[in-house]
């Protein structure tokens, strides 16, 4: 979509803007299973509601930069 952080400062009300940080994620991981089929890494596993698949696959892979990774 082409956004930067910078997009979402508001010059008009500069104290209704923040940097935005990521949070600790705390979510219930049930029934994890992975296995190697050839060169795939396949995942199996059950979130509760209101958790997000993203956020564990963001965790399980620890990019360098997560601003970058896409999530």
């Amino acid at each position: 979509e082409g956004l930067e952080h910078k997009d979402f400062y508001l010059k008009e009300i500069p104290e209704i803007s923040l940097p935005g940080d990521f949070r600790i994620p705390i979510m219930l991981v049930e029934n994890f299973n992975y296995s190697l089929e050839e060169d795939d890494l396949i995942l199996s596993f059950f979130l509760p509601k209101g958790s997000y698949a993203t956020i564990l696959l963001r965790e399980l892979m620890k990019p360098e930069d997560p601003y970058l990774a896409g999530f």
